[in-house]
């Protein structure tokens, strides 16, 4: 009688801690969030896509996007970057070896709030509004080998403001997806610079004015993303 009680006690110990075990992990796998990332794809659908041949401008900066949402409610935080630098040389008159330099430095940024939905097994939807900030630096400059010509000249753009968006996506599988967005943005700021003439009789200066601007950016961006 006594064996027969160890034994019981035994399997009854092992049973709730085998149950406080699953218990534990089932827990540990449940998330309250849905992280998101997401890459634009443009390039890659460029030929197989016909929007992406037409004469409509992808003006969609944010080439790496990051969305965490709340599973059962669906509001979340979103944040969007893109950045491109170029720099180009041309050779412009080969009769008096002109030459002209080109630096393009260009800074887009986003951070905001979204709610998400559901529409289906595979569709989902979301809207959301952002801070926006973008930065854009020109810089040129124009030399003759055998002549005094040229100018140099340096431009800054700094703007700041908001843009509302919309977006839709398609999941493949439980992990990857594909989406498209359309959004509004209203930024205002400054441009800054100057430019300098090397000839004499030739006025530059530094000039620095207030612009704004406002676009609608259509849905012709593709991202391809993960969830994580």
């Amino acid at each position: 009688m006594k064996k027969t009680t160890i034994l019981w006690a035994f399997f009854l110990f092992n049973a709730v801690c085998s149950f406080a075990q699953a218990d534990t992990i089932s827990v540990k796998k449940e998330k309250k969030f849905d992280h998101y990332i997401s890459v634009q794809i443009n390039e890659l659908t460029k030929q197989i896509l016909s929007v992406n041949n037409s004469n409509i401008v992808n003006d969609n900066p944010y080439l790496l996007t990051y969305n965490i949402n709340d599973r059962k409610t669906g509001w979340g935080l979103r944040a969007g970057i893109g950045f491109n630098y170029d720099a180009t040389t041309t050779n412009f008159d080969p009769t008096n070896n002109g030459v002209q330099t080109s630096k393009v430095s260009d800074l887009k940024f986003r951070a905001g709030i979204e709610k998400a939905f559901k529409l289906s097994d595979k569709w989902s939807t979301g809207a959301g509004t952002d801070f926006v900030y973008k930065y854009n630096k020109d810089e040129s400059s124009q030399r003759y080998q055998n002549s005094t010509y040229g100018y140099d000249s340096t431009s800054k753009i700094n703007q700041y403001g908001f843009d509302v968006m919309g977006w839709v996506r398609y999941s493949f599988s439980k992990r990857i997806l594909v989406g498209t967005e359309v959004s509004f943005y209203y930024v205002t700021g400054t441009l800054k610079g100057n430019i300098t003439y090397l000839s004499q009789g030739q006025t530059g200066g530094d000039f620095d004015n207030k612009n704004k601007d406002s676009k609608l950016n259509l849905p012709v961006v593709f991202y391809l993303t993960v969830k994580l």
